[in-house]
């Protein structure tokens, strides 16, 4: 079923049988969903050629279309007419969807990862989190459902200032950057001194019994959690450096080490090694084998 032409067709042939024009009526979203699903500004050119009211007119067009596609037709100054869609119909259309769409796709069969919500593991996930998450897993649903091979993945942010932070927070230091309840109660149970070390263990703690218990109960099973902290314990950033730096995909400027990344339709190069001599953010899938 394609709604937005079943309304078209059945709006032009009620301009056909009150008027008698042939009439190309536009179909328009309307910028507020409070304004309906669909809208028609038919009656403002009509009222031109027969010399009407657009208000008029409009009302006539309402009033004779014949159509179970809607719930409720409204008309707006200065002669717009909204429509709202049946629930019934977007049923049917999604069931339609279901049933015969997807399985009659035709699209490669490609390897697709997607990567969502990655929150850094240093607080419980946020509503923003809440809203991603579902969204990112119907995607790869829907990559799963047209054929494709699809791997969703968690890219778990455990290295860098924001676990030094953690864990200086934890320890109750001068620097704390994070408060709470859970920090707190992290206070109690983390039992290193270090600020590093203790971020990494509170950041464990947080992520199996917070971010992971709620990623669950959202529903939402991720195939891989990846561990950004690997990449630092392989090697496997010093490794990609040195491959791109030979690869004259680096240089150094401004007291830092960037990435030639406009190179690649990037709109700008990218920072790899900050003046400060601290590494930025290395996905894994992004490392040059």
């Amino acid at each position: 079923m394609d709604t937005r032409k079943e309304i078209k067709v059945s709006i032009e042939k009620t301009i056909k049988s009150i008027y008698g024009l042939d009439f190309d009526v536009q179909i328009l979203k309307p910028k507020e969903k409070t304004h309906g699903d669909f809208a028609i500004s038919s009656a403002l050119e009509i009222g031109k050629i027969i010399k009407r009211k657009p208000m008029e007119v409009a009302l006539e067009i309402k009033d004779n279309i014949q159509s179970d596609l809607f719930e409720k037709k409204e008309i707006v100054e200065p002669g717009f007419i909204n429509f709202f869609i049946s629930p019934k119909i977007i049923k049917e259309e999604i069931k339609d969807v279901l049933n015969n769409k997807f399985n009659n796709l035709e699209i490669g069969k490609e390897k697709i990862q997607i990567e969502f919500i990655s929150a850094n593991p240093t607080g419980p996930l946020t509503v923003g989190n809440g809203r991603g998450g579902p969204v990112g897993d119907v995607l790869g649903n829907v990559f799963k459902k047209a054929g494709h091979s699809v791997e969703k993945a968690y890219y778990v942010n455990d290295h860098g200032k924001q676990i030094l932070s953690l864990g200086q927070s934890i320890l109750k230091q001068e620097e704390a950057k994070y408060s709470g309840e859970y920090i707190d109660e992290l206070a109690l149970r983390v039992k290193e001194n270090d600020p590093h070390r203790a971020g990494k263990e509170g950041a464990k703690i947080i992520l199996e019994e917070m971010i992971k218990k709620t990623v669950a109960n959202l529903g939402i099973n991720f195939d891989e959690w990846f561990s950004e902290d690997t990449l630092y314990e392989k090697g496997e950033v010093d490794k990609t450096i040195e491959i791109l730096k030979k690869k004259d995909l680096a240089y150094e400027s401004e007291g830092a080490l960037w990435f030639k990344a406009t190179n690649f339709g990037d709109e700008r190069d990218r920072v790899l090694i900050k003046t400060d001599k601290e590494k930025t953010y290395l996905r894994k899938r992004n490392l040059i084998k």
